[in-house]
């Protein structure tokens, strides 16, 4: 299966299945966000056309950030690759940062540092970057279904005095917008 594994940021760290990484720079001095977006856009546009994807995994960590503009700029990242991937039918996996971390080191906290160093100490790969190490890591992950997280069991909520609560949404006929 070729994987494009992506850690979207302003220097985006990526990794394919066919043994290549490395770093795509976002950031345009001065200019405005759109056209970082445009720059993302064109980048995996060529990765697809020349290396192949079936499947794009990345790091989901827009609400990660206790800055909301962080946050905003991951999250329209995202839906760029989204973008793109429903452009091309190709699926997207996207992962939580602690699942990543702790399965590259153990450590769902670990540090910038500590996901380099496993990748030169576990995979015998030595990056330049973070973004790269991190990139490799996806890739890794996504590669290992055995690995993921489980989804977690949806409980079923209680309104008042026991009562199982319903909901009244789409009960009343709506208009159609389109």
């Amino acid at each position: 299966m070729k994987i494009l594994a992506l850690d979207p940021a302003e220097n985006t760290g990526w990794a394919h299945s066919n043994g290549q990484f490395g770093v795509w720079p976002l950031r345009l001095q001065g200019a405005p966000l759109g056209d970082q977006h445009a720059k993302f856009e064109k980048y995996l546009e060529r990765a697809i056309a020349t290396m192949g994807c079936e499947v794009i995994a990345t790091e989901n960590a827009g609400f990660g950030s206790p800055n909301p503009e962080v946050q905003a700029r991951h999250n329209e990242r995202l839906g760029v690759i989204r973008l793109v991937a429903a452009r091309h039918k190709i699926d997207v996996h996207a992962f939580h940062p602690s699942n990543i971390k702790s399965f590259a080191t153990g450590d769902g906290h670990a540090d910038k540092k500590a996901m380099v160093a496993a990748c030169r100490r576990l995979l015998k790969i030595t990056v330049t970057s973070d973004d790269e190490a991190d990139a490799i890591w996806i890739l890794e992950l996504m590669k290992r279904p055995d690995c993921w997280p489980k989804p977690a069991e949806k409980k079923k909520g209680k309104g008042k005095r026991g009562q199982r609560s319903t909901s009244k949404v789409g009960t009343k006929k709506e208009k159609k917008l389109f």
